[in-house]
């Protein structure tokens, strides 16, 4: 054995350790050098190149230091490895000598090589380092055996550190958002899908980015910043003075065959060039997910809710109530009813029945009927187009209704009103969920009872009066036309979710631009909120989920009374009753004398008005050159006049029967009747006292 305290031991072992390390840091300057030859062909170069970015990330000092360490302690345990074999081999060789000596193996011209003295030395020395190893295992495993007994000795590790915040959390998700609503053990959990190796994948495609810049001429960008998110990696590129933006955007789809995508999404900002590029493997995020996200956040905001995860990983939250009106839209597939329904069960988990009430219009039938028995629904799901827009009828009076409580108690929102009237009952907010508005829109235009515009009318009031009386709008659509979502109702949504369609043009109809033709679909969207457009990736949240929230709320409110739902019908007809009955009074204290007049009398002189303002309204339409002349509608002369409604369908049929006029069309309700003109210019001269 060697002398450890020889300093010639020493001395060979920091030579083998400079030889070893001089081998890992030159040998691969040796290859890359080999590789980039001045001899081989340009093409040969280039895909050399590209194999070698493809398996190799650029490194820091730091890194590159610790690689060439590990290499370097690695070769240097395969020597002694290699020695303590050759010792083996040695010794087997000795005794292998020894039998052939007494005959027993017979092998001519036999050599030992292994007794060379360098080789000798070699074996001594690497079975001397093998005991200092094993000495200094064995002493640092006793001295972490002893510590390890002591309280408080050791450092706790980093992630231990955190252990405790993780329990309070978990602790939270557990439980509940809010006081009385659903506990977060309802949602599934799912298992986590980011890979290790996402760093990795991110620093060749940074690598492979700033390659294709290259090869295209544009050595004017530069990659200051990449951003990995569950759909896509961002990328934000800086360019000098000496380039141009649209030498960029001109090689788009080069780019994206370069990177081996389908395609790319390119925008411009203050902060540079930003390019989103699909990752190779999505990453789903759960709803339970961003639930457990959103419970560190403080609100006492019941409309304010999480929606997903933004393009670079971060929650993504939405405020209704100061949207105040949302609408959705996507091809089919595209995640644009999972999104609704995302958007429910979120307020469901925040929101007592106390605070908001739902009404759900769902054409479709099936998408919205599991919700049917929560405690926060005005009426059961609608199915029927033309109770949807009597519902929406229903919904402008009570905004109407709403605005003058407001206005009797001093205060200007529904919040500073529920404010100020803590201990009485609280005025809820009111959510309308529209699911497929095109189907609405379709058959009330083709229903007999109902104006053209009716729900159109109703959701523009809507959109420009209902934020301070607390009632809130989310329309969705899958066909994203003009016709569909007309000027009116972008002009009162100002705020819209994107998700895939098939064109720009849907898109420019949808978010006024391009880019949610190029969404990747199952839930990527694009949110526009007045003065900002943002992507970001909804949740999921599955059936199961869903009916798992639906039957807690169910059978929470089980023991309270049966509900009596709302008839949407029967409360227009009596709020139009109370108006007519408001109009009498009123045409009565001023048609009426005050000395002994009774309620009859005004009734009678209110209608004679009437009649006799009909008459002079369509004497002087009479007189037009015109050889068919209709009446506006009811409810314009209606407007027109100042008259009541129940005087102007009396007045109009003794009109009718007197000959002025005649009935035209198929409509059922008088109100929303045609009459046509039968009024000679000479007669209505006559009328007219000319």
């Amino acid at each position: 054995m060697l002398n450890i305290l020889n300093i010639d031991f020493w001395k060979n072992s920091i030579i083998v350790l400079i030889f070893i390390l001089s081998a890992v840091v030159i040998l691969p300057e040796l290859k890359e050098w080999f590789i980039n030859t001045p001899w081989d062909s340009k093409g040969s170069r280039q895909k050399n190149m590209q194999e070698e970015n493809n398996n190799k990330a650029k490194m820091t000092f730091k890194e590159y230091v610790y690689k060439a360490v590990r290499h370097t302690v690695t070769g240097y345990l395969a020597l002694i490895i290699i020695g303590c074999i050759l010792f083996v081999l040695k010794n087997f060789s000795h005794g292998f000598g020894n039998a052939v000596k007494k005959g027993i193996y017979t092998i001519p011209n036999t050599r030992y090589a292994l007794n060379i003295s360098f080789l000798d030395y070699y074996l001594k020395f690497s079975i001397e380092w093998i005991i200092i190893l094993a000495t200094g295992l064995l002493a640092f495993l006793l001295f972490k055996k002893i510590t390890g007994t002591k309280k408080g000795t050791l450092k706790v590790p980093e992630k231990h550190k955190n252990e405790e915040p993780e329990k309070n959390k978990k602790a939270i998700c557990e439980g509940s958002l809010r006081q009385g609503c659903p506990p977060v053990s309802l949602l599934k959990q799912y298992q986590e899908q980011r890979a290790d190796r996402e760093k990795n994948e991110n620093i060749k495609l940074k690598l492979k980015l700033q390659q294709c810049f290259d090869e295209y001429s544009l050595s004017f960008l530069s990659i200051i910043k990449v951003e990995a998110g569950p759909t896509i990696t961002r990328f934000t590129v800086r360019m000098d003075t000496t380039g141009r933006l649209n030498q960029l955007f001109k090689i788009e789809r080069e780019i994206s065959m370069y990177l081996g995508v389908e395609s790319i999404s390119m925008s411009y900002s203050a902060s540079g060039v930003i390019i989103d590029v699909p990752n190779r493997e999505k990453t789903n995020v759960s709803f339970r997910e961003i639930i457990e996200d959103f419970s560190e956040i403080k609100t006492e905001n019941p409309l304010h809710i999480p929606l997903g995860k933004t393009a670079i990983g971060n929650l993504q939250t939405l405020a209704i109530n100061e949207l105040p009106h949302l609408l959705i839209s996507g091809s089919t597939g595209s995640g644009k009813s999972v999104c609704i329904n995302e958007i429910i069960i979120s307020i469901l988990y925040n929101a007592s029945p106390e605070e908001v009430k739902f009404i759900f219009v769902d054409p479709k039938v099936v998408e919205m009927s599991c919700y049917n028995g929560i405690p926060h629904l005005f009426a059961p799901v609608i199915t029927e187009p033309a109770k949807a827009a009597a519902m929406l009828e229903w919904v402008v009076q009570q905004m109407e209704e709403r605005y003058k409580r407001l206005a009797a108690e001093g205060v200007r929102n529904i919040q500073s009103y529920n404010e100020k009237l803590k201990n009485k009952e609280k005025m809820p907010s009111i959510i309308i969920v529209i699911d497929e508005l095109a189907d609405l829109m379709l058959v009330a235009k083709k229903g007999k009872n109902k104006n053209e515009n009716s729900v159109e009318e109703s959701i523009q009031r809507l959109g420009q009066k209902a934020r301070a009386a607390g009632i809130h709008l989310i329309v969705g659509t899958q066909r994203p036309s003009a016709d569909v979502i007309t000027g009116t109702i972008k002009t009162n949504i100002p705020a819209r979710i994107a998700f895939q369609v098939a064109d720009g043009i849907n898109s420019r109809i949808i978010i006024d631009c391009n880019g949610a033709e190029k969404l990747l679909g199952r839930g990527d969207g694009l949110l526009l909120t007045p003065g900002s457009l943002a992507r970001f990736q909804s949740a999921f949240i599955s059936d199961e989920e869903i009916e798992g929230v639906v039957t807690w709320w169910k059978n929470r409110d089980k023991d309270n009374t049966v509900k009596e739902y709302l008839d949407f019908n029967r409360a227009v007809t009596d709020m139009e009753k109370e108006a007519i009955q408001d109009n009498n009074c009123f045409d009565a204290s001023h048609t009426v004398s005050d000395t002994g007049s009774n309620l009859n009398k005004a009734q009678l002189s209110g209608s004679e008005d009437c009649y006799k303002q009909l008459k002079q309204y369509i004497a002087k339409m009479a007189l037009s050159d015109e050889e068919e002349v209709f009446l506006p509608r009811t409810r314009s002369m209606e407007e027109e006049l100042g008259i009541n409604h129940r005087y102007t369908i009396e007045s109009l049929n003794r009109l009718a029967e007197e000959g002025w006029i005649i009935k035209t069309g198929n409509g059922d309700s008088p109100r929303f009747m045609k009459y046509q003109l039968l009024l000679s210019q000479d007669d209505a001269r006559l009328e007219l006292g000319d």
